[in-house]
């Protein structure tokens, strides 16, 4: 697998996909974002790929690969998903959470054994082309001013073909402004490079504003914020490293106008203001809401209570969504209970769910991500995107987490070969 570390844009290596493997990973990557139930025809392209590409992988690549990077981790997650189905009562909806993170068992295997030539440039390109496709249909079809003049306040993308709170036709907003900050990211490191052409750099600047258009029309606040955080990052790199005032000036003015736009955004400031509302009248117990950060507040205490009572096994692959429930019920809290919430915190989900096994497991896919790459500004970054999110989303509870989350961090955190 040849994955490198720099950001020379080139719009035709997108296409320079030679392999059927590469064709599959591409499929993926792309359809994971556009349409989510296309995502599986790349996996079986890889598969394919497998009996018709002979691939010769030595014991210590394969060695290397495993120990090195989040991949071990990923196969151990699922493995102790499969041990834990033992004290699981619910065996059909374990099933499915089996059926839900086959890709942690399946992707670390064939990336070892698939002949894999696409390079990150060509992620980024297909995520973005992805992303740029859904944003241009999105608003064409369900077109609202996000300005907040005659727009819902809970917008969010083709609200007009279904009611579903959907930001793409298959995925939550959550997630989709979560990979289009992990783009940004990409596209700001780029102009880091001296040695971009110029070409390439309008190329990354045009990235950076439609991935920010995404975020913020996606009205996640936890996204936003970042959004926010990751520009004042690269700019104190820029200020540090680069030392251009003109560009200085030019990322500095493009930033206040963004952090303006925001903060007199009547559809984002009310958002905003519902975390305080929500903090302000904090009642977990007899509380029927479903606002969203009143609902985060009350599956986190019930999901700490929960894990706190199973700390070494969990509940069980299939039983953590009927305990929650139950208590919940227990605990008046009926709005939550009706709709089946999950914890809205990966960690706290898989705490109630394999107990303290599975807490550390899902911490060492961290923290073996990080340790493979501790210098770099953009592996980094990429890092505290996922995190972050994972403490405001049950992120690996849904295939639009659980595949890209899966996918970009073996490919971006794994030993690199050729």
């Amino acid at each position: 697998m040849n994955v490198k570390s720099k950001f020379s844009f080139n719009i035709h290596s997108l296409f320079n996909l030679v392999s059927l493997s590469d064709v599959g990973l591409a499929w993926i990557l792309f359809f994971s974002i556009f349409y989510q139930k296309l995502a599986p025809i790349g996996f079986g392209l890889m598969l394919i790929s497998l009996f018709t590409t002979k691939k010769k992988v030595s014991v210590n690549d394969a060695l290397l690969f495993v120990k090195k990077g989040p991949a071990l981790w990923f196969i151990a997650y699922y493995l102790t998903l499969l041990v834990a189905m033992l004290w699981t009562n619910n065996i059909g909806f374990g099933l499915s959470k089996l059926e839900n993170k086959l890709t942690f068992l399946i992707f670390p295997f064939l990336i070892v054994f698939s002949v894999i030539t696409i390079t990150i440039r060509q992620v980024v390109l297909i995520l973005f082309s992805a992303i740029l496709l859904a944003l241009i249909i999105s608003n064409i079809l369900g077109y609202q001013y996000v300005s907040g003049v005659g727009a819902s306040i809970d917008w969010n993308l083709f609200e007009q073909i279904s009611n579903a709170k959907t930001f793409s036709w298959n995925m939550h907003r959550s997630y989709f402004s979560c990979y289009c900050n992990i783009l940004i990211i990409f596209f700001l490191n780029s102009l880091i490079i001296k040695e971009i052409k110029s070409r390439f750099r309008l190329i990354s600047i045009f990235g950076i504003l439609v991935c920010s258009v995404g975020v913020i029309q996606s009205l996640s606040k936890i996204n936003i914020i970042l959004l926010i955080l990751i520009f004042l990052i690269y700019f104190v790199y820029f200020v540090v490293k680069r030392l251009n005032y003109l560009e200085i000036i030019l990322f500095s003015s493009l930033f206040a106008l963004g952090v303006f736009f925001i903060s007199n955004n009547k559809a984002i400031t009310y958002r905003f203001n519902e975390i305080k509302q929500s903090t302000n009248d904090i009642k977990l117990q007899n509380n029927n809401g479903l606002e969203s950060s009143k609902v985060r507040l009350i599956m986190w205490n019930t999901s700490w209570y929960l894990w706190r009572n199973n700390i070494i096994i969990g509940t069980g692959t299939g039983d953590y969504n009927d305990e929650l429930k139950i208590q919940n019920i227990k605990n008046g809290n009926i709005g939550v209970a009706r709709v089946e919430l999950n914890s809205h915190n990966q960690f706290l989900n898989t705490g109630v769910q394999l107990g303290l096994l599975g807490f550390v497991i899902l911490a060492m896919i961290f923290c073996s991500s990080f340790l493979i790459y501790p210098k770099s500004l953009w592996h980094i970054s990429v890092l505290m995107v996922f995190l972050v999110n994972f403490l405001v989303e049950s992120f690996l509870e849904t295939q639009s987490g659980i595949v890209l989350f899966c996918v970009l961090l073996i490919l971006f955190y794994s030993p690199q070969r050729e």
